[in-house]
């Protein structure tokens, strides 16, 4: 359903396209840089064509099955490092944000999401 309540018939992926390399490529599309975090993964998962509900610790219950939350694993300045997965399921995927120029984006993307793996140090 899209916002509006009508039936939208696009195809959604079931999940965010996983990286093959460190960079941006074809498995990935990298998002416009935004003013914070919390805009700059809302961005990402929009380009990405994957529906996000946002942080996993307030997902609302009423949230469709098959959209997508993150939780932050490490906060820095100018860093951080988040594990996304679909809601009321396991993570599957790291995802890396980086400010430059005051404004952040997801600049790396890593299958996973078991914290013992974290592919950043």
């Amino acid at each position: 359903m899209t916002a509006t309540g009508s039936a939208d018939t696009t195809p959604v992926s079931p999940t965010p396209p996983a990286p093959t390399a460190s960079t941006p490529g074809p498995t990935w599309t990298r998002a416009e840089p935004a003013a914070t975090p919390d805009e700059a993964l809302t961005s990402w998962f929009a380009a990405n064509d994957t529906p996000y509900v946002g942080d996993c610790s307030t997902v609302p219950a009423d949230a469709e099955l098959g959209s997508w939350c993150t939780s932050t694993f490490r906060a820095e300045d100018d860093r951080r490092i988040y594990r996304a997965g679909q809601i009321r399921s396991e993570y599957a995927t790291w995802l890396l944000m980086t400010r430059t120029a005051g404004r952040w984006t997801i600049t790396d993307v890593a299958a996973g999401g078991d914290p013992a793996d974290v592919p950043w140090p």
